[in-house]
């Protein structure tokens, strides 16, 4: 039986759109006892869903959309043998990073309510992989974690008498109980916890390494950002001769957020940089007479779409400094290269992760969710951040639980070498 979508007949356009309005998030499949078979023609008319969406919707420059059923073709074999929505959904996207840019991605029913909850199900904590165990970094309110007196700091080291090396052990289906063993200050402590669901989100938090020294953390730019908490904790910082915006682990999310926080930093006048979207190409085509070959070259001539939002507010007026790593990614590369640009802000930690396509979720057929590129981004001096992040200014390695933040005191000494040099000039 032939899965793909260049042998099956065509939809109309109109009935991908049609599910957007009618759609309903799959609840969480671990709480369920037995898991609904996933059938060839589930399949089917997932991928179908897909290539709609994908040759129809999806925008990169240059990117040719129309390859994407001979892509797909090559893991036919593979997807036939999928028998999860997991396992299948893994498989395309295996075939959808061929493309070779960012914001492309197929969530599994399960991942999709996971995105709309910010809600799993485990044990309710945050941890960091250590030579003997698992470190607690974090226990979430609502978790079981913090039921059974789990602390930040504790090192979990077994689950059901096996060594703990990885975090699968830990992973199950909601109601399970899982026996832990950890080490608290010598000491070695037994619990059972029962996994349930519990929150994911974590929300901005305001510290004060030094007097006058602000380290403000934003986690997230999706759903879970809070505009109001941000202007408390803005407020709260407005004072500082130094302020280092933490944007590490922070992989983006909703434009509007992004703007939010930017114009804490920019007023309107200061776009962060500038969007590159299907129209955009055919209007400089039409209007200046050359095809079109480079994103910069369109990038210029559009000129800065991507704004703050307008406060009539001063904005932020100490000195500016930005934590990136890896996983600082989308409209946190934005912000980290607006403020370099304009405020002369260090940008402090490892490469950022040069994903910054402009995407949108489309709801497709079975519960599964679509990410497809809609736009590309250019800052306002000209760097095209897809593919390639950012080059920190200064190396600082990852923060570690119980180790000093390098990239804080990084930051921290940046600053007053540069505070020291201005005395002094």
């Amino acid at each position: 039986m032939m899965l793909f979508l260049k042998n099956l007949a065509r939809t109309s356009i109109l009935s991908v759109f049609g599910l957007m309005a009618s759609f309903a998030f799959a609840q969480s499949e671990e709480a369920e006892p037995e898991k609904p078979e996933f059938t060839a023609e589930m399949k089917s008319d997932v991928l179908q869903s897909m290539e709609l969406v994908l040759t129809n919707v999806a925008f990169v420059p240059g990117a040719d959309f129309g390859k994407w059923p001979d892509m797909i073709s090559q893991y036919e074999d593979q997807i036939e043998k999928a028998e999860t929505p997991e396992a299948f959904a893994m498989l395309v996207n295996r075939a959808l990073h061929e493309f070779g840019f960012s914001h492309i991605l197929l969530f599994s029913p399960q991942a999709a309510d996971r995105r709309r909850t910010n809600e799993i199900v485990g044990i309710g904590v945050r941890i960091q992989m250590e030579e003997g165990g698992i470190r607690v970094v974090r226990v979430f309110e609502g978790g079981a974690a913090i039921t059974a007196d789990v602390r930040v700091g504790d090192l979990i080291f077994e689950a059901d008498g096996q060594k703990l090396d990885n975090t699968a052990l830990l992973t199950g289906n909601e109601g399970q109980p899982v026996k832990i063993k950890l080490e608290r200050d010598g000491e070695i402590l037994e619990k059972e916890l029962i996994r349930k669901r519990y929150s994911t989100v974590i929300p901005a938090e305001l510290f004060w390494p030094e007097e006058k020294v602000a380290h403000l953390i934003v986690p997230t730019f999706d759903a879970p950002y809070s505009q109001t908490d941000i202007k408390d904790l803005m407020d709260k910082a407005k004072d500082a001769e130094l302020l280092i915006l933490d944007v590490r682990g922070n992989g983006g999310g909703r434009v509007a957020n992004l703007r939010h926080l930017a114009s804490y930093f920019l007023t309107y006048e200061e776009p962060l940089g500038t969007f590159v979207d299907r129209r955009s190409v055919e209007v400089y085509e039409s209007e200046s007479g050359k095809a079109f070959t480079d994103v910069l070259a369109v990038a210029q001539w559009k000129s800065g779409n991507l704004k703050p939002l307008r406060r009539n507010v001063e904005p932020f007026q100490g000195h500016v400094s930005v934590l990136i790593d890896g996983a600082t990614g989308s409209a946190s590369e934005m912000i980290a290269a607006a403020l370099h640009e304009y405020r002369k802000a260090e940008v402090i930690g490892l490469p950022s992760a040069g994903a910054v396509l402009a995407s949108q979720m489309h709801p497709i057929e079975h519960g599964f969710l679509i990410q497809i590129p809609l736009m590309d981004y250019v800052t306002i001096k000209g760097h095209r951040i897809e593919g390639t992040g950012l080059t920190p200014d200064v190396i600082a390695p990852p923060n570690r639980y119980g180790e000093k933040d390098i990239g804080v005191a990084e930051a921290i000494r940046v600053f007053r070498e540069h505070k020291d040099g201005k005395k002094a000039a």
